[in-house]
């Protein structure tokens, strides 16, 4: 299960907010596990907050190579970035 953010929702409520948003949903209902999706926007530095919080995945807009630098980052805490994309039609 994933419990996902609403778009910007870094930039808009913060990373704390949603973590514990999610954080309550998973105590009240007890041996559920789920991963918890932050959309960070455009911003790279919320992305990183969302990580240091205990963030499991991040979505964020941002240039190839701060992507790179995410994803590194990412991987060594043990989460994981996804990018956003044109949607298709």
């Amino acid at each position: 299960m994933v419990l996902e953010s609403p778009p910007r929702a870094g930039e808009i409520q913060g990373a704390a907010w949603f973590l514990a948003l999610a954080e309550e949903a998973m105590r009240l209902v007890p041996g559920v596990k789920a991963e918890v999706l932050i959309d960070a926007g455009e911003a790279p530095a919320l992305a990183l907050d969302a990580l240091a919080r205990g963030a499991t995945a991040v979505r964020v807009k941002a240039p190839l190579k701060v992507r790179a630098k995410l994803q590194a980052i990412a991987h060594d805490c043990g989460g994981r970035i996804e990018t956003q994309g044109k949607k298709q039609r």
